[in-house]
């Protein structure tokens, strides 16, 4: 495949960022969003999901340690975690590495994002997938936490923006649900964008999930 000079774009409100990328590895329209995985200059292959960044190569760690270590560290004995979205696989990676972990499900609504990261990303999950404690399902997550009867020690909630499919995982029901699917000394975290970018979804969230949890 030719090298290519050109550039994508992540728009917010105020900002642009720009990345020179050299490759589109794989383009396509799934069954719920347009995704692209490139290959950048800057950051290694990046996955774009709806003009989105989700996950780059060279800095994912940032992300899916502060996700999974903060909650799993804050709990005295976290057996079993609910990951819902994180179809790269990162999060989960970082989960398994605690003993104690007896059970990690993973529900991720597009089965391509799991593919593709797979495929092109392996190095993100390395190996998460194959792991005899992993639960893997494709499937709505808010669907899920809504009829499950099972109870979690950390719920973590490694979802995109709250744009198509991940609007559901935004509201007041959504937290209700996941506040019925946590043991007593549960724990729930979520990524809600950038403090600086996405400061209006920030006070949403916080505002939503205080009125639910007792300490947030």
């Amino acid at each position: 495949m030719k090298e290519l000079n050109k550039w994508i774009s992540e728009k917010w409100k105020s900002v642009e960022v720009r990345y020179r990328i050299k490759k589109i590895l794989k383009e396509s329209r799934t069954d719920f969003q347009h995704m692209m995985l490139v290959d950048t200059h800057q950051y290694g292959k990046m996955l774009v999901l709806d003009g989105i960044v989700q996950t780059a190569e060279k800095d994912e760690f940032i992300y899916h340690e502060m996700m999974a270590h903060v909650p799993m560290l804050s709990h005295p004995n976290p057996q079993k975690v609910l990951i819902i979205g994180g179809g790269d696989g990162g999060v989960l990676r970082e989960v398994l590495r605690y003993d104690s972990v007896e059970k990690a499900t993973i529900i991720e609504i597009d089965s391509e994002v799991v593919s593709t990261c797979q495929e092109h990303l392996p190095f993100i999950s390395n190996g998460a997938f194959d792991d005899r404690r992993t639960n893997l399902i494709i499937g709505d997550g808010a669907d899920y936490i809504q009829k499950t009867d099972a109870r979690y020690d950390v719920i973590i909630v490694d979802s995109p923006d709250p744009i198509g499919p991940a609007q559901a995982l935004f509201s007041e029901q959504f937290y209700q649900d996941i506040y019925n699917a946590l043991r007593s000394t549960g724990i729930i975290v979520r990524q809600t964008g950038s403090l600086h970018m996405q400061s209006e979804e920030q006070g949403q969230e916080y505002k939503l999930l205080k009125d639910i949890f007792r300490w947030t």
